[in-house]
């Protein structure tokens, strides 16, 4: 599995639901980025409150809110870390800080689980780490 489409295909299962929720995140969480990023500052927080809507008033998001609502502060708490660890002057904090930006991720693990059960999650788990890795490093490995 090469892309996010594959990857949220599979995780999805044969949910359309799941399947645009995932599409939303992704979304979402990019705009977020990008915010940070100080890329199109004052257009992209306008989307970001846009996606946010969709987002999370989506059946998908309503249904399974009880779990999906905690992993979201899990994912955004992780998130703030990153942003402020990754210019540490520790390298410890920089290191930690290049693993945790990928915790968005963690939503497509938890979608698959609740369409899949435990082995679809497992399924996509390692395929999901390396499409992280891929787009958030250089060839050299080096974070982007």
């Amino acid at each position: 599995m090469n892309d996010v489409e594959e990857l949220i295909d599979l995780a999805s299962g044969t949910n359309p639901e799941a399947k645009a929720f995932l599409y939303a995140w992704h979304r979402y969480c990019h705009l977020i980025d990008d915010v940070v990023d100080g890329e199109e500052p004052t257009i992209k927080a306008a989307q970001v409150g846009r996606w946010a809507n969709d987002l999370y008033s989506s059946a998908f998001y309503q249904r399974f809110s009880v779990v999906l609502g905690p992993q979201v502060q899990l994912i955004t708490c992780h998130y703030e870390d990153s942003v402020e660890m990754e210019k540490s002057k520790e390298r410890w904090q920089r290191t930690v800080a290049d693993v945790i930006r990928s915790n968005g991720a963690d939503m497509v693990r938890m979608v698959a689980f609740i369409v899949g059960g435990y082995s679809l999650m497992r399924q996509i788990s390692i395929p999901l780490r390396a499409l992280c890795w891929r787009e958030h490093h250089t060839i050299e490995g080096d974070p982007k």
